[in-house]
């Protein structure tokens, strides 16, 4: 949640710029997914999964996204991703 409002307050700042705005946006949302998460394996018994894994194998997609689109990472990924 701490990462969370900085980027929705960035992305509501960049909405003249759409390509900064999506990214923000997308980056906040995946900011939000870091949290616990219950996971239930096998029979009944309940893990947590932090989903940290997930959240950094999305943001290396952003990546990779933007390497193949316009041949550089977009400043607005590289901004939220050090945060």
């Amino acid at each position: 949640m701490v990462i969370f409002a900085p980027l929705i307050y960035l992305a509501f700042r960049a909405r003249s710029r759409p390509a900064s705005h999506k990214r923000l946006i997308l980056l906040a949302t995946n900011a939000l997914l870091i949290g616990p998460s219950p996971l239930v394996l096998g029979a009944g018994t309940p893990a947590f999964h932090r989903g940290r894994e997930s959240s950094y194998v999305f943001i290396f997609l952003m990546v990779a996204y933007d390497l193949w689109s316009i041949r550089k990472v977009h400043p607005a990924t590289l901004w939220a991703e050090l945060s």
